[in-house]
């Protein structure tokens, strides 16, 4: 497929994170290192993604955050360290534009949520392998928001894949209907934005945004 994909959905549902398995042996020395090539790269983040997705083991030493199990997490964190400055930028822009297009009908302008960004960061990693508002366990996109113990009454998704910038994934996200309705939903009051480069994949650009309100 060479043309870019965009879903949206709305759901409110509260479920439980799947955890996996891990392998208490250390392959390296590096934390992090997923896949044992003696760098914390990217890499490491995809390569846990895609054996969470398909329940293969992995060894403890890609335990990044250190809550001595290997889930996502730890894959979101691991990206969002390595492009943090970039990750940033592109929440304030995606911020900013989404405000704009919700005071042209009325809305309330929503608020960055650190917690919920975090939330999408682990949907931006998960989308790589499974486009989808269902989570590689089969559970809904929610219960990345769950996962972190936040707070919240409703909550909706927009994922994308392919766009090269922030500006550019928010045009298509605005022209679409859909997605254009998440954007200017007044019930939501907070936005998490989500961001991961992957340059082994088909799309290599991967975009979440998560609402929510209380």
């Amino acid at each position: 497929m060479t043309y870019k994909k965009t879903v949206s959905l709305f759901l409110a549902v509260i479920l439980l994170i799947m955890c996996f398995p891990v392998n208490a042996g250390a392959a390296s020395s590096v934390k992090g290192d997923a896949n044992g090539d003696g760098v914390l790269s990217v890499s490491d983040a995809a390569y846990i993604a895609r054996c969470l997705s398909k329940r293969k083991t992995i060894d403890l030493t890609a335990d990044y955050n250190g809550d001595g199990k290997v889930t996502v997490s730890d894959a979101a964190e691991i990206a969002r360290v390595l492009a943090s400055a970039q990750v940033v930028t592109n929440a304030q822009i995606i911020l900013n534009l989404v405000n704009q297009e919700r005071a042209k009908v009325g809305a309330s302008p929503l608020t960055l949520n650190t917690s919920l960004c975090n939330a999408a960061d682990i949907r931006a990693v998960e989308i790589v392998d499974s486009f989808s508002h269902t989570r590689p366990d089969g559970t809904s996109f929610s219960t990345a928001i769950d996962s972190l113990n936040i707070s919240y009454r409703g909550s909706g998704e927009n994922i994308a894949a392919g766009q090269t910038s922030a500006e550019e994934v928010m045009a298509q996200w605005v022209d679409s209907p859909g997605h254009y309705q998440n954007i200017i939903n007044p019930n939501y009051t907070q936005l998490g934005v989500g961001y991961y480069l992957d340059n082994n994949s088909a799309y290599k650009y991967h975009w979440v945004q998560l609402f929510m309100y209380n």
